[in-house]
């Protein structure tokens, strides 16, 4: 509801924070009523949460390895863009960047760390002072900590909205894993690190799809649990 309020007031009221909150507003609004059909679709609630999951697992992973492999990104496709205006906000820029310092350096396996800056021209360029960090959460990832740590990390949340959706018992933990979902694929898109108290939702999402104890309540013990 909060998402459809403020994506209406965007409409209406411009404002200047546009970009990845925008991007998140929807992204959580489409998630959100995935996970609210659960009370309307209850006898199939269990393929929506799994249809949901593998499209929002391989599409996004799929796109990374057309790119990887063509070295063209699809959000190319959505604009066109001059060697002048790469500095700006878009996907493309990101992913390339971030790829080709990887790739420059050997450090697609263990990344540079935390404390490394970046080392494209764009992110210490005067013109570009704002662009100091990288929106877009997986390469976040990829750069500070590498690939092995970035393929942990969607591992755990994989396994959790898979155990959540064959054992669930309740929809805390189905819409959870739904959730979760929306979480993983956004990661591909927008910076989801910058959202406030995103990380401590999301472990809890995590502990109460993978905990048995958590699965194994009903709705009615879920209710009485949250009084």
């Amino acid at each position: 509801i909060l998402s459809l309020i403020f994506i209406t007031k965007d409409a209406l009221i411009p404002n200047q924070a546009t970009g990845d909150t925008q991007r998140a507003l929807l992204i959580i609004f489409v998630y959100a009523c995935i996970t609210f059909s659960i009370y309307i679709f209850k006898r199939k609630y269990r393929h929506i949460a799994m249809i949901t999951v593998f499209l929002s697992v391989t599409i996004p992973l799929i796109l990374v390895i057309y790119t990887i492999k063509t070295e063209i990104s699809p959000f190319s496709y959505l604009t066109e863009l001059n060697n002048e205006e790469l500095g700006t906000d878009n996907r493309t820029f990101l992913y390339d960047e971030v790829f080709t310092d990887l790739k420059r350096n050997d450090s697609f396996l263990q990344g540079f760390g935390i404390s490394n800056g970046y080392y494209s021209s764009y992110f210490s360029n005067s013109l570009h002072e704002k662009r100091n960090v990288n929106e877009v959460t997986i390469l976040h990832f990829l750069f500070r900590a590498g690939l092995i740590w970035t393929i942990l990390y969607l591992t755990i949340i994989v396994y959790a909205m898979i155990y959540s959706i064959k054992k669930s018992k309740n929809n805390l933990c189905l819409g959870g894993s739904i959730m979760l979902s929306g979480y993983f694929f956004s990661s591909f898109i927008i910076d989801t690190n910058s959202i406030n108290f995103i990380h401590v939702i999301i472990w809890f999402l995590i502990a109460i799809c993978t905990s048995s104890k958590f699965n194994n309540l009903s709705n009615i013990e879920i209710i009485k649990l949250i009084k």
